[in-house]
């Protein structure tokens, strides 16, 4: 998800400007006080005017994002977007999948407008050179990869894509070990 926000937050006895953060299983506040909370630990999470609530066995972080934004960011929480739709899959989108992903819910051909590849790392840094050889301008490929590494990281993906021609243009999250970086064929 990604979302982020200025927000003043209540945590504890403790409140303040901040930045507020939302992602696909917690939420961050980052400002006077910095907190973390898994939607998992919460008993409820609700909206009140302004205020986005989360209720705790520690306490309630309330976030005063304004009406409207608490509205979308508890929308986000209650009905998180599939992993496709993270992507930008269209139904009716011709994909191509290299390696295994989990299931995304299209189906997959041989020549397509989107590549998913997905690497094992380090080794795999070689595959990204290959793709990115075959792929025809406008041309998107997602490539997914194990996250939280420190021989390989993230930076060295995006820095071998460029290298191989293509521009990173967004990032995902797929997992809790994995990631995505998508990549276009200009």
């Amino acid at each position: 998800m990604g979302r982020e926000a200025a927000a003043v937050g209540d945590w504890q006895g403790q409140s303040g400007p901040g930045r507020a953060t939302l992602e696909t299983d917690f939420v961050r506040f980052s400002g006077p006080f910095r907190v973390r909370l898994d939607f998992a630990a919460c008993g409820s999470i609700d909206v009140d005017g302004p205020r986005l609530r989360f209720e705790t066995a520690d306490g309630v972080l309330s976030l005063d994002l304004g009406e409207r934004e608490a509205a979308r960011w508890l929308d986000r929480i209650q009905n998180p977007p599939s992993l496709g739709q993270k992507l930008g899959l269209r139904p009716g989108q011709a994909v191509r999948v290299i390696g295994q992903l989990p299931p995304i819910g299209v189906p997959t051909v041989a020549k397509a407008d989107l590549v998913l590849l997905a690497i094992d790392l380090p080794g795999g840094l070689d595959d990204i050179d290959a793709c990115a050889a075959s792929m025809e301008p406008g041309q998107d490929v997602w490539i997914f990869f194990e996250k939280g590494r420190k021989d390989v990281t993230g930076a060295d993906v995006i820095l071998r894509g460029r290298a191989a021609g293509v521009t990173d243009t967004k990032v995902c999250r797929v997992s809790e070990g994995k990631t995505g970086q998508r990549f276009r064929r200009r």
